[in-house]
């Protein structure tokens, strides 16, 4: 299974990547018609627990240095600025290297995870957009959660993990 990488070799490859998606800003949603039940983790509102708990993960990765750094929501334009899309997590993952006293990533991969519980038509043909015009790796995660334990944050644990993976056409 390929994977599309971005190769970010200096600040300014990273800030053309990086001027294409925006933070999510504005209030929250409304009730999902999926009856998905709103979730909180440190101080940022998720749409479902499932979000969440992928962002509690996301933090394990941070902590286990796996991940580099991950951001909530960006937004993206595919094709036209008409067709918007916000995936859940822009990810950032690198190898780390020991060069001298400062650590240091020559290469990074850049992907965008989307946790869904279930398929809109919106969303399939989102996916049609991204593979056309996305612009890395797009992870489309299914999370069965354990409802039976919950953490100190509230958020059910992770049961098992399936990806969908759909590749870039912007490469």
């Amino acid at each position: 299974m390929a994977r599309a990488r971005i190769e970010i070799k200096s600040p300014a490859d990273l800030a053309r990547l990086m001027r294409q998606a925006k933070p999510a800003g504005g209030k929250p949603r409304g009730r999902s018609k999926y009856k998905a039940v709103k979730a909180t983790y440190r101080g940022l509102s998720y749409d479902s627990r499932a979000e969440a708990a992928h962002a509690k993960w996301l933090d394990s990765e941070v902590a286990a240095r796996r991940v580099l750094w991950w951001v909530k929501a960006p937004t993206f334009h595919l094709g036209c600025p008409e067709n918007k899309y916000r995936p859940d997590f822009l990810v950032v993952v690198g190898t780390w290297q020991k060069r001298g006293d400062e650590f240091w990533f020559p290469v990074v991969t850049v992907y965008l995870d989307d946790v869904k519980g279930s398929e809109t038509r919106k969303f399939k043909h989102d996916k049609k957009l991204w593979a056309s015009y996305g612009p890395t790796t797009l992870r489309v995660v299914k999370l069965t959660l354990s409802y039976g334990r919950v953490d100190e944050h509230g958020l059910p644990s992770i049961r098992k993990v399936e990806y969908e993976i759909i590749e870039g056409g912007n490469r």
